[in-house]
């Protein structure tokens, strides 16, 4: 049986005009009959949630979410899922001679155990990792401005960059001082609710 799987995910043509309701399609690959499994999101933020665990990069989910919106549909291939997300997902039997090394959630690359590892929340992460992601202020500081133009309320920073509510909301507030950043009611890029939101304010000198 496979042990990563590609995932293919379409927007779902049969809903209602003003609903937004999304296939999510697992596949397992490198087996020779069909194993499949199909879910279902039926909102934007459900989705964003269920990429937040696929795709650890934050630029990587908003083009995912952009070329779905352009595309009406995009595939993700080459996702290892944990014990953990095969059961979450009712994945245990495609998944169920999934073998080899755990995959560490901030770079998604396998770990071993004669690498410098911490554990966190029952995940085992690469030490380099834990030190490269451990200020999340720059690192949504060169997201803003790489994404000009772009708002994003606390709800969908934090699923992007996959931190807490709390932590994501202390991002804004270090940013809103910095006054390159804007902090107010606006349409949110990626769940499309009005809510506060951060967006990065054009470079006068550009």
């Amino acid at each position: 049986m496979a042990d990563e799987f590609t995932v293919e995910i379409a927007r779902d043509g049969g809903a209602p005009p003003n609903s937004r309701t999304y296939s999510v399609v697992f596949r397992a690959n490198g087996v020779r009959e069909s194993a499949e499994h199909l879910r279902r999101c039926r909102s934007d933020y459900a989705l964003l949630r269920v990429i937040e665990e696929l795709v650890a990069a934050p630029e990587a989910r908003l083009e995912l979410l952009e070329r779905l919106r352009a595309e009406g549909r995009v595939s993700i291939p080459r996702i290892a899922l944990t014990d953990v997300q095969a059961a979450k997902y009712g994945l245990a039997k495609l998944a169920s001679s999934q073998s080899g090394d755990p995959i560490c959630p901030v770079c998604s690359r396998s770990v071993s155990i004669d690498e410098r590892l911490i554990f966190r929340d029952g995940q085992a992460i690469h030490d380099e990792c834990r030190l490269r992601s451990r200020d999340m202020t720059d690192d949504v500081a060169r997201f803003l401005e790489q994404t000009p133009g772009r708002a994003l309320c606390h709800t969908c920073l934090s699923s992007l960059f996959s931190v807490g509510f709390d932590e994501a909301r202390k991002v804004v507030g270090r940013l809103h001082v910095r006054q390159r950043y804007a902090v107010t009611p606006a349409p949110c890029s990626v769940c499309h609710k009005l809510r506060v939101a951060i967006r990065a304010l054009p470079d006068p000198d550009a």
